[in-house]
Parts: C-alpha cells; structure tokens; sequence
C-alpha cells in the first residue's frame, strides 16, 4: 500500500512538473514580440522582381492583348515569409507537439500567438499597407497569423505600381487574364515577401461531363470513383475529406469547422 502511494505521488510530482513547464513556455511565446525587419518607411527607389510570379500559360502565343486598365482584382494577396530562425521554430514546435513525450505534446496556438511567434511584426505591418495604400490598392484584410494581407487593385494600378501588365489569354477556347512579366516590389521587402496571388484567374479545368463519366467505375465493384482535373489530378471536396477523416459524427454533434 505504501509503494502504492509514492508510486501514485511520483505520478502526481511528474504531472505537476510538466504541467508547469508549459505553463511556463505559454506566456513566452505569446508575449514574445517580433523584431520588426523594416528600418523606415518603404520608398520604393529600388526595385527587385518576385522570380516564378508569373503563370507559365501566360505565354507570347496566347496573348491578346492588354486588359481593360479598370479589370477589378478582387483576391490579390502578399504572402509574408518568416525568418530562418522562426521557421526552425515552428518545425519543432510541431515535431513537439506531436511528441507523447514531449510536454507541448498537443499545446496548439491560437492564431494570435502564432502571429506573435512566427508573424511579421505589426509595424512592419503597418508599413506595407501603408505602401500599399500609397499605391492606390484596398488594403481588405490581414490575417490573423500576420503571414498575408489581402488587398484589392485594378489593373491599371496593378501595372503602375507592381510594374506588372495584365494582358488577356486564350487558350483552348476560353480567356483568362494574367501578369505577362514578374510583378516587382520596394528591395526592402525582397526578405518579407514569398509572392502575390491572384494576379490571373487560372485554376483547375474540370473535364467534360462526357470524359467524366467515362471515369467513373461500376460502384458495385466497391471502387469508388475520382473525379480528375484537365492535367489528370484527383480533385477532393469537402465531402471527400470528412468521409476520409471520419467527419460525420462531428457534424451530426453541431461542430461546424
């Protein structure tokens, strides 16, 4: 009985200790502010090209043309990249938080705290939606881990201000719209910037319903079928994913994602 005891009390000592350690690690990292990586306010007198921004169908020979200067871009974006330091960071909070053995097993942030850690700094936030903003674009909205702000431009401003021309494609019949060079930003975001999207409105070419069913396999054969992208990928859905995870009974219990 008295092993027993020191055994149940060791148990407790070591709940107790590991418990404080993340108690102690949680307000660290999310009172742990960023250093900002901007010195001064964005001018802009140098600029460098985001290599592999433009869309490789975006070629000479599909080219139509310059689109109209007022085409709205409703879903451009600046994708923020975080420092070599933060991204050694995050991969081991996740291997950690993924470690039975590890007391952060299973500690996850919330967006807040991830900004706080592995996020842009607010000032510097605020500074490139003030050049932004200075270049005439919408600035609509920074998320939450402060990695991205979405912004909105037309085309005109789009090639003033990235010196990116959007030009009008065809391609197998349909018109799409595109950057036709790499669009260029201030040098001093060269090291703050993985890339913009939604500069061309390329995306997944679904196949004729003809090729579709052509896909499909005898459900009594217990294969399910797949629905296939122009280039031959698997497209999942929503409904794909909850029936892989197991989904169902968390819908049916209210939770909504």
């Amino acid at each position: 009985m008295k092993n027993r005891r020191i055994l149940n009390h060791t148990r407790q000592t070591r709940y107790v200790w590991a418990w404080l350690l993340v108690v102690w690690l949680m307000p660290s990292a999310s009172l742990q502010a960023q250093s900002d990586r901007l010195s001064g306010r964005l001018r802009g007198t140098e600029r460098v090209i985001l290599r592999g921004s433009a869309h490789p169908l975006a070629q000479p020979r599909f080219d139509l043309g310059t689109a109209a200067a007022n085409l709205q871009l409703d879903s451009l974006a600046l994708g923020l990249k975080k420092t070599a330091a933060q991204q050694a960071d995050l991969d081991q909070l996740l291997k950690d938080q993924q470690d039975l053995k590890s007391p952060l097993y299973h500690h996850w942030l919330t967006p807040e705290q991830y900004a706080d850690r592995f996020g842009v700094s607010q000032n510097d936030i605020d500074k490139i939606a003030a050049w932004l903003e200075l270049s005439g674009f919408q600035v609509l909205s920074v998320s939450r881990g402060r990695d991205m702000i979405q912004f909105s431009g037309t085309a005109a401003q789009v090639e003033q201000s990235l010196r990116a021309p959007i030009h009008r494609y065809q391609i197998s019949g349909d018109e799409h719209f595109a950057n036709s060079t790499g669009p260029s930003i201030p040098k001093e975001l060269e090291d703050l910037v993985i890339g913009i999207r939604g500069l061309n409105d390329f995306g997944p070419k679904l196949p004729r319903p003809g090729r579709l069913l052509g896909k499909l396999s005898d459900l009594s054969t217990g294969i399910r079928p797949q629905l296939q992208d122009g280039q031959g990928n698997t497209v999942l859905v929503p409904d794909d994913l909850a029936m892989i995870y197991d989904l169902g009974p968390l819908y049916k219990a209210g939770a909504d994602g």
